[in-house]
Protein backbone atom coordinates (compact mmCIF):
# COMPACT_ATOMS: atom_id res chain seq x y z
CA UNK A 1 0.00 0.00 0.00
CA UNK A 2 2.75 2.36 1.02
CA UNK A 3 5.65 1.15 -1.08
CA UNK A 4 4.95 3.70 -4.19
CA UNK A 5 4.02 6.58 -1.57
CA UNK A 6 7.53 6.19 -0.27
CA UNK A 7 9.18 6.88 -4.25
CA UNK A 8 7.20 9.36 -4.51
CA UNK A 9 7.49 11.18 -1.48
CA UNK A 10 11.30 10.96 -1.23
CA UNK A 11 11.32 12.42 -4.87
CA UNK A 12 9.30 15.27 -4.04
CA UNK A 13 11.08 16.46 -0.64
CA UNK A 14 13.95 15.97 -2.64
CA UNK A 15 13.16 17.83 -5.40
CA UNK A 16 11.67 20.38 -3.54
CA UNK A 17 14.59 21.40 -1.62
CA UNK A 18 12.67 20.37 1.68
CA UNK A 19 15.24 19.46 4.39
CA UNK A 20 13.50 19.54 8.08
CA UNK A 21 17.39 21.07 9.74
CA UNK A 22 17.13 23.89 6.77
CA UNK A 23 13.08 24.74 6.39
CA UNK A 24 11.44 26.40 9.08
CA UNK A 25 8.06 26.31 7.16
CA UNK A 26 5.92 22.74 6.61
CA UNK A 27 3.28 21.70 4.97
CA UNK A 28 -0.37 21.55 5.67
CA UNK A 29 -1.85 18.31 7.17
CA UNK A 30 -1.27 15.08 4.32
CA UNK A 31 -3.88 12.82 4.37
CA UNK A 32 -3.37 9.76 2.55
CA UNK A 33 -7.11 8.65 1.32
CA UNK A 34 -7.82 4.52 0.28
CA UNK A 35 -11.60 3.91 -1.27
CA UNK A 36 -11.80 0.63 -0.85
CA UNK A 37 -14.01 -2.40 -1.86
CA UNK A 38 -14.14 -5.65 -0.46
CA UNK A 39 -12.71 -8.67 -2.47
CA UNK A 40 -15.15 -11.47 -2.57
CA UNK A 41 -15.25 -13.76 0.19
CA UNK A 42 -13.79 -10.75 2.45
CA UNK A 43 -15.63 -8.01 4.87
CA UNK A 44 -15.00 -5.96 8.07
CA UNK A 45 -13.98 -8.79 10.32
CA UNK A 46 -10.80 -9.37 7.95
CA UNK A 47 -9.79 -5.66 7.58
CA UNK A 48 -10.01 -4.90 11.29
CA UNK A 49 -7.74 -8.60 11.90
CA UNK A 50 -5.07 -6.67 9.28
CA UNK A 51 -5.34 -3.38 11.27
CA UNK A 52 -4.53 -5.42 14.34
CA UNK A 53 -1.31 -6.34 12.50
CA UNK A 54 -0.53 -3.45 10.81
CA UNK A 55 -0.79 -1.44 14.37
CA UNK A 56 1.78 -4.04 15.60
CA UNK A 57 4.29 -3.24 13.14
CA UNK A 58 4.03 0.09 13.29
CA UNK A 59 5.17 -0.15 16.80
CA UNK A 60 8.27 -1.46 15.46
CA UNK A 61 8.85 1.46 13.84
CA UNK A 62 9.38 3.78 17.16
CA UNK A 63 8.74 7.25 16.42
CA UNK A 64 8.66 6.92 12.83
CA UNK A 65 5.26 5.18 13.78
CA UNK A 66 3.85 7.39 16.57
CA UNK A 67 3.25 10.19 13.82
CA UNK A 68 0.68 8.07 11.98
CA UNK A 69 -2.76 8.56 12.77
CA UNK A 70 -5.65 6.64 10.57
CA UNK A 71 -9.56 6.37 10.39
CA UNK A 72 -11.81 4.64 8.69
CA UNK A 73 -15.27 6.10 7.06
CA UNK A 74 -18.23 3.94 6.38
CA UNK A 75 -21.20 5.00 4.22
CA UNK A 76 -24.65 5.65 6.09
CA UNK A 77 -26.47 5.44 3.22
CA UNK A 78 -26.38 2.51 0.57
CA UNK A 79 -25.30 3.40 -3.00
CA UNK A 80 -22.03 4.53 -2.33
CA UNK A 81 -19.54 4.02 -4.87
CA UNK A 82 -17.55 1.97 -1.80
CA UNK A 83 -17.34 0.03 0.88
CA UNK A 84 -15.16 2.44 3.10
CA UNK A 85 -12.12 4.94 3.05
CA UNK A 86 -9.47 4.74 5.13
CA UNK A 87 -7.29 8.00 5.81
CA UNK A 88 -3.87 7.83 7.01
CA UNK A 89 -2.89 11.71 8.70
CA UNK A 90 0.28 13.11 8.95
CA UNK A 91 1.35 16.25 10.34
CA UNK A 92 2.91 17.60 7.19
CA UNK A 93 4.67 16.34 4.20
CA UNK A 94 8.27 15.94 6.24
CA UNK A 95 6.87 13.87 8.39
CA UNK A 96 4.96 11.50 5.88
CA UNK A 97 7.99 11.28 3.51
CA UNK A 98 10.32 10.37 7.19
CA UNK A 99 7.77 7.62 8.06
CA UNK A 100 7.16 6.35 4.37
CA UNK A 101 11.00 5.89 3.91
CA UNK A 102 10.86 3.77 7.31
CA UNK A 103 7.84 2.02 6.69
CA UNK A 104 9.67 0.86 3.16
CA UNK A 105 13.18 0.17 4.71
CA UNK A 106 12.12 -1.59 8.09
CA UNK A 107 10.95 -4.71 5.46
CA UNK A 108 7.37 -4.44 6.96
CA UNK A 109 5.84 -2.72 4.13
CA UNK A 110 5.68 -6.18 2.06
CA UNK A 111 3.64 -7.60 4.68
CA UNK A 112 1.20 -5.42 5.48
CA UNK A 113 0.66 -4.44 2.03
CA UNK A 114 0.79 -8.21 0.82
CA UNK A 115 -2.43 -8.68 3.81
CA UNK A 116 -4.27 -4.97 2.64
CA UNK A 117 -4.30 -6.01 -1.18
CA UNK A 118 -5.61 -9.67 -0.23
CA UNK A 119 -8.61 -7.88 1.59
CA UNK A 120 -9.69 -4.92 -0.59
CA UNK A 121 -9.34 -2.86 -4.07
CA UNK A 122 -8.62 0.31 -3.48
CA UNK A 123 -8.24 3.46 -5.41
CA UNK A 124 -5.94 5.91 -3.77
CA UNK A 125 -4.97 9.74 -3.55
CA UNK A 126 -2.84 12.15 -1.41
CA UNK A 127 -4.07 15.55 -0.42
CA UNK A 128 -3.32 18.42 2.11
CA UNK A 129 -5.95 18.73 4.58
CA UNK A 130 -6.75 22.54 5.80
CA UNK A 131 -9.21 22.87 9.10
CA UNK A 132 -11.32 25.75 8.00
CA UNK A 133 -13.70 25.91 10.64
CA UNK A 134 -13.36 25.36 14.76
CA UNK A 135 -16.46 25.39 16.87
CA UNK A 136 -15.79 26.75 19.91
CA UNK A 137 -16.93 23.89 22.03
CA UNK A 138 -16.45 20.68 20.03
CA UNK A 139 -15.02 18.44 21.90
CA UNK A 140 -15.61 15.09 20.69
CA UNK A 141 -14.07 11.96 20.35
CA UNK A 142 -15.05 9.01 17.63
CA UNK A 143 -17.22 8.06 16.62
CA UNK A 144 -18.69 10.81 14.80
CA UNK A 145 -20.58 12.15 11.73
CA UNK A 146 -19.27 13.71 8.34
CA UNK A 147 -20.58 15.30 5.88
CA UNK A 148 -18.67 15.45 2.71
CA UNK A 149 -18.67 17.38 -0.39
CA UNK A 150 -16.54 16.56 -3.48
CA UNK A 151 -16.54 19.23 -5.77
CA UNK A 152 -15.76 20.56 -9.54
CA UNK A 153 -15.64 24.23 -10.17
CA UNK A 154 -17.61 26.25 -12.81
CA UNK A 155 -15.76 27.76 -15.98
CA UNK A 156 -13.72 30.49 -14.61
CA UNK A 157 -13.46 29.66 -11.12
CA UNK A 158 -11.14 28.21 -8.68
CA UNK A 159 -9.40 28.42 -5.33
CA UNK A 160 -9.41 32.25 -5.21
CA UNK A 161 -12.81 32.00 -5.22
CA UNK A 162 -13.28 29.36 -3.12
CA UNK A 163 -10.76 31.13 -0.29
CA UNK A 164 -13.12 34.31 -0.30
CA UNK A 165 -16.53 32.18 0.12
CA UNK A 166 -15.02 30.48 3.16
CA UNK A 167 -14.67 33.70 4.72
CA UNK A 168 -18.55 34.75 4.08
CA UNK A 169 -19.04 31.35 5.08
CA UNK A 170 -17.70 31.03 8.39
CA UNK A 171 -19.25 34.38 9.23
CA UNK A 172 -22.60 32.67 8.26
CA UNK A 173 -21.48 29.61 10.85
CA UNK A 174 -20.46 32.06 13.51
CA UNK A 175 -23.97 33.39 13.38
CA UNK A 176 -25.74 29.95 14.12
CA UNK A 177 -26.33 28.81 17.77
CA UNK A 178 -25.45 24.87 16.55
CA UNK A 179 -22.33 26.16 15.09
CA UNK A 180 -19.56 25.65 18.17
CA UNK A 181 -20.28 22.08 18.08
CA UNK A 182 -18.71 21.90 14.47
CA UNK A 183 -15.69 21.90 12.59
CA UNK A 184 -15.01 21.76 8.79
CA UNK A 185 -11.59 20.90 6.57
CA UNK A 186 -10.95 21.48 3.09
CA UNK A 187 -8.74 18.72 1.16
CA UNK A 188 -6.92 19.90 -1.53
CA UNK A 189 -5.43 17.26 -3.90
CA UNK A 190 -1.62 16.54 -4.09
CA UNK A 191 -0.86 13.21 -6.07
CA UNK A 192 -4.18 12.18 -7.58
CA UNK A 193 -6.24 11.28 -10.28
CA UNK A 194 -9.65 12.34 -9.77
CA UNK A 195 -12.71 13.58 -11.12
CA UNK A 196 -13.38 17.02 -9.05
CA UNK A 197 -10.99 19.87 -7.46
CA UNK A 198 -11.74 19.97 -4.22
CA UNK A 199 -12.79 18.44 -1.10
CA UNK A 200 -14.93 19.47 1.90
CA UNK A 201 -15.93 17.82 5.00
CA UNK A 202 -17.48 18.75 8.04
CA UNK A 203 -17.65 16.80 11.26
CA UNK A 204 -20.39 16.19 13.87
CA UNK A 205 -20.89 14.78 17.49
CA UNK A 206 -24.05 12.71 16.03
CA UNK A 207 -26.63 12.99 13.19
CA UNK A 208 -29.00 14.63 15.97
CA UNK A 209 -26.64 17.84 15.84
CA UNK A 210 -26.33 17.11 11.64
CA UNK A 211 -29.74 17.38 11.58
CA UNK A 212 -30.08 20.39 13.35
CA UNK A 213 -27.01 22.90 11.97
CA UNK A 214 -28.25 21.67 8.66
CA UNK A 215 -31.46 22.63 8.99
CA UNK A 216 -30.47 26.10 10.84
CA UNK A 217 -27.89 26.82 8.07
CA UNK A 218 -30.54 26.30 5.15
CA UNK A 219 -33.13 28.18 6.73
CA UNK A 220 -31.87 30.76 7.30
CA UNK A 221 -31.75 33.89 5.05
CA UNK A 222 -27.75 34.09 5.25
CA UNK A 223 -27.56 29.94 5.03
CA UNK A 224 -29.57 30.40 1.49
CA UNK A 225 -28.03 33.00 0.46
CA UNK A 226 -24.61 31.19 1.11
CA UNK A 227 -25.53 28.20 -0.39
CA UNK A 228 -26.18 30.27 -3.89
CA UNK A 229 -23.24 31.68 -3.48
CA UNK A 230 -21.41 28.15 -3.06
CA UNK A 231 -23.12 26.51 -6.19
CA UNK A 232 -21.94 29.69 -8.34
CA UNK A 233 -18.50 28.70 -7.98
CA UNK A 234 -18.98 25.07 -7.73
CA UNK A 235 -21.02 22.26 -8.49
CA UNK A 236 -20.80 19.29 -5.80
CA UNK A 237 -21.86 15.73 -4.71
CA UNK A 238 -22.77 15.17 -1.00
CA UNK A 239 -22.52 11.87 1.47
CA UNK A 240 -23.25 11.25 4.63
CA UNK A 241 -20.90 8.76 6.77
CA UNK A 242 -20.47 7.28 10.18
CA UNK A 243 -16.49 7.82 11.01
CA UNK A 244 -14.30 6.33 13.63
CA UNK A 245 -10.95 5.93 14.92
CA UNK A 246 -8.85 3.05 13.54
CA UNK A 247 -5.09 3.91 14.95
Amino acid sequence: MRKLIASILIIVVCSLGISPSLTAAETETVADIWGCSFLPGKDMQDLEGWRDYYQTQLEELGSAGESLQAFMWTPRFAGAEVDFVWFEYQANLNVSARFSEAYDSSGIGSVVDGMWESIVDCQHNQNFRRQIYTGANFNVTPPVVVESFRCVFHPGKGFADVEEALIAWSRVLDGLPQSDRFIAYMFTPFHAALGFDVSFYGVYDSITDYGSLTTDYLTSDSGQQMQAHWLSIQRCESRLWNARAMI
